[in-house]
């Protein structure tokens, strides 16, 4: 069984693509020795590795979904545009204590404190507490506290972790997921807009979204978004990974309400489009013309 190891990029609501990315390595053959996931990546790669079922992923996801208290604020929340109090509780009752040196599979995910910069890195601990830092995206959802960690979404610095993947499972290749269209795509990429199910009315929403101060914000998130993207290129340039593949999944907005089940249609159908790839990357002169791997961590690890 030929062996791989998964980069699942952020993306909001587009990472449910991950699913049928790993549902169709699944159906493939490949066996997936290791996970390292930032943003939505990590909610998924997480899941995945604790050992659930697709089955039980997908019904995770609907019901997360579904929640109506998903995007509610609570009183000790720290600044931000909406909450996480929903997710949370449906997260804590699907994972309960789990921790992440007893995963089924490998597994690390990626914060970023924003009093030091750095980059963190959860690869033992709670499970709950590494994916409630890593999908902390600032400005939109509350800073994760975390004994002297203020941390947000580790998209800021590494969008698609590459360099942790190989750090996990140095001799196997490494199979990066974008949810982010190539340079060329970009004027498709659909914009932030708030949810309908943030509990706020639709007429009050549309107000808000024309008021100054509102389409400023739009402003800055939207041009945050093109920086991202660009590091995105960046890094994968940098830390090239043996397989990259592109669902299609960029016309979707990181919150849109969406049907689960497309968005892992398209991450199927994006493994399918790149067998080829895949197998070619198992070839041994492909193994021995690739330079040596990266393993050292590539940030700081939770004590």
């Amino acid at each position: 069984m030929k062996e791989i190891s998964l980069a699942l990029g952020g993306g909001g609501v587009r990472g449910i693509a991950h699913i049928g990315v790993i549902q169709a390595l699944n159906a493939l053959g490949f066996k997936i020795k290791a996970v390292a996931g930032t943003s939505a990546g990590g909610i998924i790669g997480g899941l995945f590795a604790s050992g659930k079922s697709i089955e039980e992923i997908v019904d995770f996801i609907h019901t997360a979904m579904q929640n109506r208290k998903k995007f509610a604020r609570r009183k000790q929340d720290q600044p931000s545009l909406l909450g996480l109090e929903g997710f949370e509780e449906d997260l804590e009752a699907f994972l309960g204590k789990v921790r992440i040196e007893d995963l089924a599979v490998k597994f690390a995910t990626t914060a970023v404190d924003v009093n030091s910069g750095q980059e963190i890195i959860f690869c033992r601990g709670g499970l709950k507490d590494a994916i409630r830092a890593t999908i902390a995206v600032p400005g939109i959802f509350p800073a994760f506290s975390f004994g002297s960690y203020e941390l947000v979404d580790g998209a800021i610095l590494d969008p698609v972790p590459v360099r942790l993947a190989r750090w996990l499972a140095p001799k196997v290749p490494v199979l990066a997921v974008c949810l982010t269209p190539k340079e060329d795509q970009w004027a498709n990429v659909s914009p932030l807009k708030l949810p309908a199910s943030t509990g706020i009315p639709m007429p009050i929403l549309e107000t808000l979204s024309h008021i100054r101060y509102a389409r400023a914000f739009q402003i800055f998130t939207t041009s945050m978004d093109i920086t991202s993207r660009m590091l995105t290129e960046l890094r994968l340039k940098v830390d090239q990974p043996e397989i990259l593949i592109r669902p299609e999944v960029y016309q979707t907005g990181i919150l849109d309400d969406v049907n689960p089940n497309d968005m892992i249609k398209k991450g199927a159908e994006a493994v399918e489009n790149n067998i080829d790839q895949l197998n070619r990357s198992f070839y041994p002169l492909s193994r021995f013309l690739k330079k040596k791997p990266i393993v050292e961590i590539p940030g700081i690890p939770i004590p």
